[in-house]
């Protein structure tokens, strides 16, 4: 055994005896119980609207079996892994005291491994270690074999599987299935029940009057107290802001911990030249630092605004200004973005609420690194970009587009839309984006768990489910679903291990495999009858090209485009440690719709594929 694996047998058996109680006992088991209100404790973590709907998408995604379906069987799944990891981790302890590594544990090991670690293992009023150990010997032969240590086996509810029943229980349709869009049915109805002023975020009432905490125990201190020049609170309302007036933001992770000094504590180092203004200096940071800031002459500090990721970064950080100790003041709620690049959702997000918290409708310039630079940061000029407004993107003159309409899960919920982002025609409860039309038929389709959900006017809001049968692979993370109407079937791709291209035949019912992706991951399918060709975009990690594929599932051709050159698609993601989240809702010639983000937080673009010429047509923040 080596010393680690000593050590831990040593302080669970030490636990163990002075409590009495098996050691195996001591492995960590999920309490037995449902999690409750899950959409209220997803919302007491993410008091801001697009959060909210963003963390109740991912957990619904994370717990479901296909991506798209939350049902007892993906519980039951859960519980299996789970009850198998901790019988893994009690036979594990048992096998510790397997001194020669034959498999077995005899009585002799077991005393030896005891002795050593306690000097004895009798002599007191509860059993011994041994005793216990060897309790497991059902045959008392003096050892414990495999089959033996099959005793320890027991069944545990995981946590994914207690919350998957919680979720369960607020199905709409009790059909014992949870879809991606009744969850953000449900979570949409939520928000609006608690944001009763509307404006995206919960206030201090609000969340007061959704836990039941006192609204003064639910607000976070408006500013800290301090001495000096600067003003001991910020106004109660947006104030005017003067000719002269400035706000600056500086944003890091963590500070820089080595310099000529040699190694120190998080230092961040900031100069202000800005002769005749009067600068209201913004600060973040992940963890605590100290603040050496620096003030050109004829230059005014106005204010030091401290905020981080948590209230612990700007409370516990030090602020030093001409080499004198101020305190910061602090925005009058809890930020949890802390923008250390111009760019991403955070940045976004804090760049939308800032005229509230401050008055100021615009940052003048921003200065930062994921590390504080030791050299420290020079804040001299403006800087006139766009995207220091709370709204700067300009969508193309909805007359000046061509008529396409497609399938997508908007501001309005899934329906069919306009390049505007308008909504042409509910789709009810139907699955969010994976949505076809078959005119003809007068029918519709989405995908369901492994198969297809069919929608006839005048049926079940819920449809009927097609199964796909035993002649194909089972699918596993189906991604995309087209009509192709000129062999009338419907054509569905996915994306787990090396995915395929599935078709079921509308006049027969037959299902087969039309070609492997050979680990080709495409999101989004669209089939486009002028060109004969099925069209998809690549990348479910990250989008980066747009590829056709001919009706066998060959490739024939890709168009590949730089996420990066279409307007605000930075705004929904965090680049460097996300990807942009996009789909391919449409073709029409060489026009591609490309739908990326989220309901909550949305950009339609239209890329000439011929040209490369992007044009965002709509969006929403």
């Amino acid at each position: 055994m080596n010393p680690l694996s000593f050590a831990l047998a040593a302080s669970v058996l030490s636990l163990s005896v002075a409590q009495g109680t098996p050691a195996w006992s001591m492995i960590p088991v999920v309490e037995n119980h449902l999690d409750g209100d899950v959409i209220k404790q997803v919302l007491i973590a993410n008091r801001n609207k697009d959060r909210f709907i963003q963390a109740i998408n991912r957990e619904i995604l994370a717990l479901s079996r296909d991506g798209t379906i939350v049902d007892e069987q993906a519980a039951q799944e859960f519980d299996a892994i789970s009850s198998a990891a901790l019988r893994g981790q009690q036979i594990g302890w048992v096998l510790s005291f397997d001194i020669d590594g034959n498999g077995t544990v005899t009585k002799a090991e077991v005393e030896g491994t005891a002795r050593k670690l306690y000097g004895s293992i009798s002599g007191n009023e509860r059993p011994s270690v041994a005793t216990r150990v060897m309790a497991l010997d059902k045959n008392n032969d003096g050892e414990i074999n495999a089959a033996e240590m099959s005793a320890l086996e027991r069944k545990s509810g995981s946590r994914q599987a207690l919350r998957i029943r919680s979720w369960l229980a607020l199905d709409p349709n009790k059909d014992g299935k949870l879809t991606v869009s009744e969850a953000m049915e449900l979570a949409g109805a939520r928000w609006k029940a608690v944001d009763t002023d509307g404006n995206g975020t919960l206030s201090p009432s609000e969340f007061s009057a959704l836990t039941g905490i006192p609204e003064a125990a639910t607000a976070p201190p408006r500013h800290l107290e301090h001495p000096g020049p600067f003003p001991t609170s910020l106004p109660s309302s947006s104030p005017v802001r003067g000719g002269d007036e400035e706000v600056h933001l500086v944003g890091i992770y963590e500070g820089y911990m080595k310099s000529a000094e040699g190694v120190h504590g998080p230092r961040v180092s900031v100069t202000v030249n800005r002769p005749g203004k009067k600068v209201t200096l913004l600060v973040c940071s992940y963890a605590p630092a100290r603040w050496l800031i620096s003030v050109a002459p004829e230059t005014e500090i106005k204010q030091i605004v401290a905020f981080g990721h948590s209230a612990l970064a700007s409370q516990s950080s030090e602020f030093l200004l001409n080499g004198k100790p101020v305190k910061a003041e602090s925005f009058p709620r809890q930020h949890s973005n802390c923008p250390y690049k111009p760019e991403g959702h955070g940045f976004r997000d804090f760049v939308k609420n800032l005229e509230r918290e401050t008055g100021f409708k615009r940052i003048d310039s921003f200065r930062g690194s994921y590390n504080a630079k030791p050299d420290g940061y020079m804040i001299d000029t403006i800087e006139e970009r766009p995207e220091f407004m709370p709204t700067y993107l300009k969508a193309v003159d909805p007359s000046e587009l061509p008529l396409i309409r497609f399938h997508a899960s908007l501001g309005e919920g899934p329906g069919l839309y306009d390049l505007a982002g308008r909504l042409v025609e509910s789709s009810g409860r139907h699955e969010v984006g994976n949505i076809v039309d078959v005119p003809t038929r007068k029918e519709r389709y989405s995908l369901s768990e492994n198969g297809l959900r069919k929608f006839t006017d005048g049926g079940s809001r819920t449809g009927s489910v097609i199964p796909a049968s035993l002649d194909v692979p089972r699918m596993s993370w189906p991604s995309g679903i087209a009509y192709d109407s000129k062999r009338d079937r419907i054509v569905v791709v996915s994306h787990g291990g090396e995915g395929y291209l599935y078709e079921y035949k509308l006049p027969t019912g037959a299902w087969r495999v039309v070609s492997s992706m050979n680990h080709m991951d495409v999101r989004g399918l669209v089939y486009d009858p002028k060109s004969d060709l099925l069209y998809g975009i690549e990348g479910v990690f990250g989008a980066s090209r747009i590829v056709a594929i001919n009706p066998e599932g060959g490739a024939a051709k890709s168009i590949t485009f730089d996420p990066k050159k279409f307007a605000g698609s930075t705004d929904l993601y965090d680049p460097g440690n996300s990807h942009l989240h996009a789909e391919l809702a449409a073709i029409d010639g060489d026009n591609a719709v490309i739908v990326a983000g989220s309901p909550s937080r949305y950009r339609i673009y239209l890329l000439n594929m011929k040209s490369g010429d992007v044009k965002l047509t709509g969006f929403r923040d």
